[in-house]
């Protein structure tokens, strides 16, 4: 999109052209007239702008995100309300293509997978630290440029915008997009769990080429994120290292306390996989996995 504007402001920001627009609102190009810089702004919804629970969640928590100092973390520069009410984000101006563009046109090698997926872990690391749970991840929220460096957007956003295509994200119910959410998120409860599980998803997409669910309608995705294990990697790549397979796998446990504890859990795997060392949480999955996955879903017929 590359629409002129005419010579229009929110605040300090003279607006440029409109970059895009999606269910958390429009981003415009501006400058920002104070510090003489080019910076993106994203006007957040006006529904959302009006709610003033909304309105303070989301303030306090993208002023928290906007404290985040991390080379995988989009930089928040400032989060303010425009003359019509509206909130809005000034961040840096990003160069590459969002995630979800550059896999409709090529795969990534497994290599450059496992070092974005590094990236992400890193950052969510940093993040949870703060207290700062995403809720969000998927291709969309993620930003590569050309030198395959990875930039993690909209923390704290999701909780509070409305269902808008394949994304849910009414408060207080299902926050998250269905092929990349924990069944926890699927019930309604967002934890840094959730996390752990959207970055093995995004990985789990990388390596084989599709999200671990998929389907026709968000009902059909949803009851699968619930009660279907994800295919096995392997079975769908052949060649993926069985470790890798093993870290996919444990990264997407349904249940929250088989799943890796934290994001850095995940990482030290990932770097234990990279480093030929032994895993140090996942194991290589086999037939007593297979059974013991079988007998927790019926354990009454199996018993």
């Amino acid at each position: 999109m590359n629409e002129r504007m005419t010579e229009e402001f929110i605040q300090n920001y003279r607006m440029i052209r409109k970059l895009g627009a999606g269910s958390m609102g429009e981003v415009f190009l501006c400058e920002d007239t104070r510090l003489e810089r080019e910076v993106a702004v994203k006007l957040l919804p006006a529904e959302l702008s009006r709610v003033e629970e909304h309105r303070q969640r989301f303030l306090t928590e993208a002023k928290a995100a906007s404290a985040l100092n991390h080379p995988n973390v989009c930089v928040i520069y400032e989060v303010g309300e425009s003359d019509d009410n509206r909130l809005f984000i000034a961040m840096e101006v990003l160069s590459g293509s969002p995630l979800d563009e550059l896999l409709a046109s090529k795969r990534l090698g497994v290599d450059a997978a496992i070092e974005l997926a590094v990236q992400l872990a890193d950052a969510l690391t940093a993040a949870h630290e703060r207290g700062i749970v995403h809720r969000d991840l998927k291709p969309a929220n993620i930003h590569v440029n050309e030198r395959g460096q990875g930039k993690i957007l909209d923390f704290g956003l999701a909780k509070e915008t409305k269902v808008s295509g394949h994304t849910l994200s009414m408060t207080g119910m299902v926050v998250g997009t269905p092929s990349y959410m924990s069944p926890e998120q699927a019930k309604g409860k967002a934890t840094k769990q959730s996390d752990v599980y959207g970055v093995g998803a995004i990985l789990y997409q990388l390596i084989t080429g599709r999200p671990p669910f998929t389907g026709n309608t968000l009902t059909d995705v949803l009851t699968q994120v619930l009660f279907k294990e994800p295919v096995w990697p392997r079975v769908l790549s052949p060649d993926i290292p069985r470790d890798l397979e093993a870290i996919l796998l444990k990264a997407l446990e349904k249940d929250p306390s088989r799943r890796y504890s934290t994001v850095s859990e995940l990482l030290e795997d990932i770097k234990s996989y990279l480093d030929e060392e032994p895993l140090k949480h996942a194991r290589r999955p086999t037939i007593g996995y297979v059974f013991s996955k079988r007998i927790r879903k019926q354990p009454l017929i199996w018993g």
